[in-house]
Formats: C-alpha cells, structure tokens, sequence
C-alpha cells in the first residue's frame, strides 16, 4: 500500500492536529502538514490503512491503545548530553552549594521532557561531582517524558555519535563504559552504574498528569515551545507547585517567562537566566 504525504487532506490535519493538542498539549500549525504525514505513513502502513482520515477514524476507535504510538510519532526528541552548558555551570557554581547549605537530604531533581535521557544523566554527574566534594548532599534525579520509545532509550543508557561529541574524555572515561551496539557495526557509551544508580525514568504527560511534589530544581529545557501560550501558564503553574520553597526552576535559553504571569522570582547570574520559587 502506498500512503502519500498528499493524502493528508486540511480537513484530516486539522482533526489531527485538534486531537493531538488536547491529549498532550503540542501545537501543531499547518506548516508542519506535511511533517505529520511523512511522521504518521509508516504508522498507516503497519495498520494496513488507506487513508489519514480512516488513521483518524481509528484513532478514535482506539484512542487507549493506539495514544502511545501516535505520542511516540509526534513528538520531538532531539537532545544530546552537554546541551547549553551555562545551565550545568549556574547548577554547579551557585544553585548545589546554597541547597547544600540548606542542609536538604536529598536534593531531589526532576528532568521534565527528559527526551531519551541526556538531560537527566548530565544532571546526576554534576550532582554526582558535587557529592564527592561534600558527602552530606545526597541526591536523586527523576527523567520523565511522555514517550515511551524515548523513555526505553533513556532506561538503557546507550549512547554514541553526536550524542555524545560534547562529553569531556574525562567524562567519558569516568562515567561512561564503552560497549559493542546490539544492532550497529559501531561503539557506544554506556552510562555507569555508578551514575544511573541515582536515575529514574517515568512517563508523564506535561499537560494532564500529576506532577511530582518537593522538587528542588526543575529542568523544563526546550519544551514549552511546542505549547501555547494558555498551556505554558497551566505548566508553569503546576511546575511552582511541583517545587519545594526556594527551589530552582530552568528553562532554555530560547524560553522566557516575560510573558507569562506567574510567581517566581527572576534569577540572573553570569552564566545566565534561572528562576525561583519565592
């Protein structure tokens, strides 16, 4: 059967579209018409389906078992370890020390829209640094993310390219242990136990989920620019409550909270912009 990104129709898009942004919040506009159905035509091929519009029709027949495989096709997951390190300087050079200070066991920190896990493994190597230097700032990182494809990625730790080009040789030999790939003639990095041993990985879905509470730092990097404006607010809300008093909250460096009403505090260090539950 042959599937032509042609086929998806406005009317179809749009119904698409409409579905997506109420069971996960990403906006979809019509330039991305075509993105969506080259995305979705090898998801239509495996159902033995014609049309986009009998995938919608199916969709709604399905929608508990077929939601994780359309989540899985939409989404976008492009992450890499080291990724705007200003935020990984700003959490070693100011946000662990005044935690540590606080005399807060353990400092909990949650990787939002952690993709396949980057995010969140860099995020326990700095913790994990920090540790070494004062042992009574213990620590736990929880990665989430709304695909469960990314979410597999992330739990086995596997990386290689330019994936990891930003790695230090220090980190790599320290944290990484090199592996033959299953499935590819080539070496990856294997993330230490010693690392993943502080790592969790759940599925959470930004938009209608519950979010973890007492959190010390946030990381929400790149993430909300695929919502609107109203779903920013709703996130940011519930991201202010997730937080303990005093917690930290980072987004990326495209992001801003300006426009959006919301009660934290402004942070600004030279390395950059962070933000603060007071």
């Amino acid at each position: 059967m042959k599937i032509m990104s042609a086929d998806l129709d406005d009317r179809t898009f749009f119904r698409l579209a409409d579905f997506i942004y109420r069971e996960t919040g990403i906006v979809l506009p019509q330039k991305k018409r075509v993105l969506l159905a080259n995305r979705l035509r090898k998801r239509l091929q495996d159902l033995s389906l014609p049309t986009y519009y009998d995938y919608y029709n199916y969709l709604l027949r399905e929608k508990d078992n077929e939601i994780e495989e359309l989540i899985n096709v939409v989404s976008t997951n492009e992450t890499y370890f080291r990724r705007t390190t200003s935020h990984f300087e700003i959490l070693r050079n100011y946000i662990l020390p005044e935690l540590a200070e606080r005399s807060i066991p353990p400092i909990r920190i949650w990787s939002a829209g952690c993709s396949t896990g980057e995010e969140a493994y860099d995020l326990a190597i700095e913790a994990y640094e920090f540790y070494l230097k004062k042992p009574s700032a213990k620590f736990e990182v929880l990665g989430t993310d709304i695909s469960t494809r990314v979410l597999k990625v992330a739990k086995e730790g596997r990386y290689y390219g330019r994936k990891v080009a930003k790695l230090s040789e220090y980190q790599k030999n320290r944290y990484f242990r090199e592996r033959q790939s299953s499935s590819f003639p080539y070496k990856e990095l294997e993330v230490s136990p010693v690392i993943k041993q502080f790592v969790t990985f759940e599925r959470l879905n930004l938009v209608h989920d519950t979010f973890p509470t007492n959190r010390h730092i946030i990381f929400c990097r790149n993430v909300m620019i695929y919502f609107d404006k109203r779903t920013q607010k709703k996130i940011v809300s519930k991201m202010y409550n997730a937080l303990s008093y005093g917690g930290y909250f980072i987004i990326g460096p495209s992001e801003s909270l300006h426009i959006i009403e919301s009660e934290f505090k402004q942070i600004s260090y030279p390395e950059g912009t962070v933000y603060q539950k007071k």
